[in-house]
């Protein structure tokens, strides 16, 4: 009992580092509104290599967070997400370029 729930924090604390990482790498801002995209696409449009795109989809297919019927093109209810996440990092930037001015 005690690994399984060793494991579950792992696992855990893994979605979380991959879904801190698509919305500093722009990922969710990208997929947001695009329909599904396959990672050759996703990386054409963030300008990331395409392997490492893959493996983060695939990682987030796995997870749950998004959704593939071929294992080639991803989409889900994350999208929502991800325009909460774009417009949060937009108004992140602005408050932080707005602090750095008045330094």
């Amino acid at each position: 009992a005690y690994s399984l729930r060793l494991f579950g924090y792992m696992n855990g604390a893994t979605v979380s580092m991959m879904v801190c990482l698509g919305d500093r790498l722009g990922l969710y801002g990208a997929l947001a509104g695009a329909g599904a995209l396959t990672s050759a696409e996703l990386a054409e449009k963030t300008g990331l290599a395409e392997r490492w795109v893959r493996e983060w989809l695939y990682g987030q297919g796995a997870s749950g967070l998004l959704e593939t019927r071929d294992g080639e093109r991803f989409a889900g209810w994350i999208f929502g997400m991800a325009d909460r996440l774009a417009a949060r990092s937009r108004r992140s930037l602005a408050r932080e370029r707005r602090a750095l001015q008045r330094s």
